[in-house]
């Protein structure tokens, strides 16, 4: 990682949870150096120019259907490329596209729908730090981000999120309810209408078959809370070429231990979500953390 590509290191987090004090998490603590504030755009274009120089070829295009024949597949794209591979990868994030082609479902969890602004101003320097601040309507997080402006999110159940997308001043309200992000946004301005996008844990029905797998969030979506997602993708992606590269005659051994190992990921990714969202009790009968506590239990 590099600050010279446009990402800058992160020194750590600013969080009140369970209270209104905030408290701190500093990386130079942590053995594995500090985290990075990623410019994805910059960070995802350096990723398909690896594949490239690997030998890979980009097509970019919808999907419009999928085929077997004999020697594997044939993707047909909206832009009528037909295209021919032995085996298929589903990376398409929560979208899951090929898994749904395929007969797979998505099982979702009613956890929170991220309602978020991208603002202009620099803000209080303490957004160097990710900082984190848990509501009654929810929890927000706000950043500075490498490319420019500030990034204000507020993940709240659906039906909260509703009447915070039909209008920026409710949403503006409901950032002047908070105390840390008010005051580090207070020189922010946010003119957009907030967007929203999935945020809770999900996971396809089915994360592999003969001559397919599906890896990242496509098998398997985090929410936030965990800080996990970018981490997982890229875990996932190795996993997932693993299993389709080594040893071919073991394929079916090794495709099951991927989904035994995702299982496993799984499992381990509820227990500590579920003991972070128990650690914030202050507000047990709002919607948003009783309908939590309730998913727990």
């Amino acid at each position: 990682m590099s600050a010279a590509r446009g990402h800058r290191p992160l020194a750590g987090t600013l969080s009140a949870w369970g209270s209104d004090t905030l408290e701190a998490t500093d990386f130079i603590c942590d053995p594995d150096g500090p985290g990075w504030r990623l410019d994805r755009a910059r960070f995802d274009d350096d990723l398909r120019e690896a594949a490239r120089a690997a030998g890979a070829v980009a097509h970019v295009a919808r999907l419009r259907a999928i085929e077997r024949c004999d020697h594997g597949w044939r993707v047909t794209a909206d832009d009528g490329a037909v295209l021919r591979a032995a085996d298929l990868v589903d990376a398409t994030g929560r979208a899951a596209a090929v898994v749904r082609r395929l007969g797979g479902s998505r099982l979702r969890s009613a956890d929170p729908i991220s309602v978020f602004g991208i603002g202009r101003g620099e803000g209080a320097p303490h957004l160097a730090r990710t900082l984190v601040e848990s509501r009654q309507q929810g929890w927000w997080y706000a950043a500075k981000l490498p490319s420019g402006g500030v990034l204000a999110s507020f993940q709240v159940a659906a039906d909260e999120a509703r009447p915070l997308l039909r209008s920026l001043h409710a949403w503006r309200e409901a950032l002047a309810a908070t105390i840390h992000v008010r005051a580090a946004l207070s020189g922010v301005t946010f003119s957009d209408p907030p967007r929203a996008t999935e945020a809770g844990s999900a996971r396809s029905s089915r994360i592999c078959g003969e001559g397919w797998i599906a890896c990242g969030d496509a098998a398997l979506a985090f929410d936030p809370i965990s800080g996990q997602g970018l981490f997982s993708a890229l875990h996932g992606g190795l996993l997932a070429a693993r299993t389709l590269l080594e040893d071919r005659d073991r394929r079916p051994e090794r495709m099951r231990a991927y989904v035994e190992r995702h299982a496993a990921i799984h499992d381990a990714y509820r227990r500590r979500c579920r003991l972070v969202y128990a650690s914030e009790r202050r507000w047990p009968e709002a919607p948003f953390w009783a309908g939590l506590a309730g998913r727990a239990a």
